[in-house]
């Protein structure tokens, strides 16, 4: 029997600056985005195991999110968040891929929180 049904690794507040959004203005100078992906995968070799080559290392995976927000220069949130799905969903052992994006603080005249796209992928 498998235990993988809800077994994810989940990334929480992930910060990281980027040159993102519609005008040059707002592109000009980096942003604070905040991150939140989680992993699905079959965790369950690793749960027996005890050994980190039987999961996914988080420490390389939050580089790589990181990385990839960093050197992207889209204008859409809908847009980043795809991309870096994208290249999670490619590493060994994921089955799918979900990121929720958001600006810190959020480019509206209201108060508000927070305005969070969230995208889910099967992993490619």
């Amino acid at each position: 029997m498998t235990h993988t049904m809800g077994d994810r690794i989940s990334v929480r507040g992930l910060l990281v600056d980027a040159h993102i959004g519609v005008t040059e203005e707002e592109r000009a100078r980096p942003q604070t985005l905040r991150l939140d992906v989680d992993i699905k995968a079959d965790l369950s070799a690793a749960s027996a195991s005890d050994d980190l080559r039987d999961t996914i290392d988080y420490a390389s995976t939050v580089s790589l999110i990181s990385q990839t927000v960093r050197s992207s220069r889209c204008k859409l949130l809908e847009h980043l968040a795809a991309e870096v799905a994208s290249v999670v969903s490619c590493k060994e052992l994921v089955s799918g891929v979900g990121v929720a994006v958001s600006k810190q603080p959020p480019p509206v005249s209201e108060r508000v929180d927070a305005i969070v796209v969230r995208i889910e992928r099967p992993a490619t």
